[in-house]
């Protein structure tokens, strides 16, 4: 058990952290699990269902008098799964305090889109709007970025939905919204918006997935 002196709460709780902080992790990926806390407290990880504490290479390390206590799975498989505790004590005041996190770990997926609902090429009135719906999916979750390409020109990233957040950033751009499952162009216009390609692109550490549609504008004069 390590033990670390420092001045702090008399009846503080762990704060426990797993980096990367997703819920399911591929198998062969490295896992960190930090427990804080702050003041005088013995630390130690253990997983539910063993009966000693967890080996580890990291020592007790303190800043601030925020102590913290790192456990590294280096390669995550099936044997891994479970619930870790980071437990603390003070024998001062027989107090004793813990915090839980789940490790669950799987196979990896490279991303798909199960939906995507457009054409290669959807023709639009001058001032119509379009909306596409889709869906992706993988393991570890992707990240989206969706791009607009005209004139055989450089593509251009519009939007990024990292996997970790539920909304998407988008670029300083004039014309689309995007969610993660809805991309909307609000308004086309001839000839600026004519012959325009959208494409959006799911990427994880396993690989990547793209979809396109190209948007054709006529002008009814």
């Amino acid at each position: 058990m390590n033990i670390f002196q420092a001045e702090g709460e008399a009846f503080a709780k762990p704060n426990v952290t797993k980096i990367p902080n997703t819920q399911i992790s591929t198998y062969g990926s490295s896992l960190t699990l930090v427990c804080e806390v702050y003041g005088q407290y013995s630390i130690r990880w253990y997983k539910v269902g063993l009966d000693e504490d967890l080996m580890t290479d990291e020592e007790i390390v303190s800043k601030k008098n925020v102590n913290s206590l790192t456990f590294v799975i280096p390669r995550a498989t099936e044997k891994d799964d479970g619930i870790y505790v980071c437990e603390i004590q003070r024998f001062i005041v027989k107090y004793i305090a813990n915090n839980t996190i789940v490790v669950k770990s799987q196979e990896g997926e490279e991303p798909s889109f199960s939906e995507f609902n457009a054409s290669s090429e959807i023709r639009l009135k001058e001032n119509d709007h379009v909306s596409v719906s889709y869906s992706v999916s993988g393991i570890p979750s992707p990240n989206i970025t969706w791009f607009i390409t005209k004139n055989g020109l450089p593509s251009k990233q519009i939007a990024l939905c990292p996997s970790n957040v539920s909304h998407c950033k988008l670029s300083s751009w004039r014309n689309e919204e995007t969610t993660k499952k809805l991309f909307r162009v609000l308004k086309v216009e001839y000839p600026a918006d004519d012959d325009i390609t959208y494409t959006s692109q799911a990427t994880n550490d396993l690989g990547k997935a793209n979809k396109s549609f190209t948007i054709r504008v006529y002008s009814e004069c």
